[in-house]
């Protein structure tokens, strides 16, 4: 069994699974499938979460091969976790972390959205979903669909530089490596060779950066819906065979682009209440 030694902890909609799929593919990595299965975090129900011991052993990472020189994972909410860090660290001492940020802003919108594809969300209006959030805190007014209220407080997850600072002080200095979507956007292999270089790893003379998981919107939302519900009725049952059918019929029946309703007047209201997030950001 190999032991995970590296945690890309976060966060969501800042460009994790593009660096995780490179990552996946080095010759030289074992990366957890699925990529995301929160193992560490007791506290946060990601809605596909894997909370058996020898499932998050012996299954995420049965395909590591006696080649695999680090082995990792991609659960983009052990961020926002009260005990990940801890339980890692009581785990694997010596872990690396990467964290992944991007404008504060533009990632409220971007989790939005994503939240609205995923069903997550039943409001279209950020403005509105923004309101809801102490109400939702206390357990109102959430949709059904949702499986972590988290997931819906907008202004606390959006505090990105905030929850950067508090996760590098939880774990042992030199540990995390910190990468803006931005840098990786535009100097794409330079960012991956850092990685390699933090991770201990050799070159493996990648030179194709494509982008994975973007954000996407339904084109026909009714066959859209008996997706979502096909596929978590799977993981109810424990299927965890993938055939491919629901992926292909999901490509099908959506499209690149956002759900996500911003009007400029709610827009410069982000920018003032974020603007020490922003600050925070730019200045890690």
């Amino acid at each position: 069994m190999m032991k995970p030694s590296f945690f890309l902890v976060g966060a969501p909609k800042c460009g994790t699974s593009s660096l995780a799929m490179w990552l996946a593919q080095h010759p030289k990595v074992c990366f957890s499938d699925p990529k995301e299965p929160h193992y560490f975090a007791n506290d946060i129900n990601s809605g596909n979460k894997v909370t058996d011991q020898v499932q998050y052993f012996n299954e995420c990472f049965a395909h590591c091969g006696q080649e695999t020189m680090a082995a990792g994972e991609g659960s983009t909410w052990y961020l926002y976790s009260k005990c990940a860090p801890e339980n890692i660290i009581r785990y694997q001492k010596n872990a690396k972390f990467i964290i992944m940020v991007r404008s504060p802003i533009d990632f409220i919108v971007s989790l939005h959205s994503w939240n609205i594809y995923k069903r997550y969300e039943d409001e279209v209006s950020l403005s509105r979903a923004w309101e809801l959030a102490e109400s939702r805190r206390r357990g109102r007014h959430l949709p059904q669909t949702c499986p972590e209220p988290l997931f819906l407080q907008y202004r606390h997850v959006g505090a990105l530089g905030s929850r950067v600072q508090e996760f590098i002080a939880r774990v042992p200095k030199g540990s995390v490596k910190l990468i803006k979507l931005e840098e990786m956007q535009n100097r794409p292999e330079d960012v991956y060779l850092s990685v390699l270089d933090f991770l201990g790893l050799p070159n493996d003379g990648r030179t194709q950066f494509p982008r994975h998981n973007v954000s996407r919107r339904d084109k026909i939302t009714w066959l859209r819906t008996m997706i979502i519900l096909s596929s978590r009725l799977k993981r109810k049952l424990g299927v965890r065979r993938q055939l491919g059918v629901l992926s292909h019929l999901n490509k099908l029946v959506t499209e690149e682009g956002r759900a996500s309703i911003l009007n400029e007047e709610f827009r410069k209201y982000l920018e003032r209440e974020m603007r020490t997030e922003s600050e925070l950001i730019q200045n890690l």
